[in-house]
C-alpha cells in the first residue's frame, strides 16, 4: 500500500480541527442533549438505540468535560479517522480484464 502525500494528511487534520472547532461552539441539538442524558446512566441498551453512542459521549465527556465538545469529541475524532482508512474498493481493485476482444465491460 502506498503512503498518502503528506498534503493530503496536511488537509485531512486542518479539516478534523475545522470540526473539533465548530463541535466546541455550535449547542447541542436535541438529539446531541438526548444521547448526553444516556451517557449519565449507561446502560447495555436503550429504547430506540444501541448503547454504543451513550459510551463515546460519556468518554468524550470524561476527556472534554460536560460541554458540546465532550459530546461530540468522538464522532468527531472517529470521523477523521475514517477519512484515513483506504477505500476497499481501490484496494482490492484488479485491473481490467483485456481478453481476445478488448476489455469485456466496456466492449473497448
Amino acid at each position: 500500500m502506498t503512503r498518502p502525500p503528506r498534503s493530503l494528511i496536511v488537509f485531512l487534520l486542518a479539516v478534523t480541527l475545522v470540526r473539533l472547532a465548530a463541535a466546541a461552539i455550535i449547542p447541542l441539538s436535541e438529539d446531541e442533549a438526548y444521547y448526553r442524558l444516556w451517557a449519565e446512566h449507561l446502560q447495555l441498551g436503550y429504547y430506540d438505540h444501541p448503547p454504543m453512542i451513550a459510551w463515546w459521549v460519556r468518554a468524550g465527556m470524561a476527556v472534554a468535560g460536560d460541554t458540546p465538545l465532550g459530546v461530540r469529541l468522538l464522532p468527531v475524532l472517529s470521523a477523521g479517522l475514517a477519512l484515513t482508512l483506504p477505500n476497499p474498493d481501490r484496494v482490492h481493485a484488479r485491473p481490467p480484464f483485456r481478453g481476445a476482444v478488448g476489455d469485456a465491460r466496456t466492449g473497448d
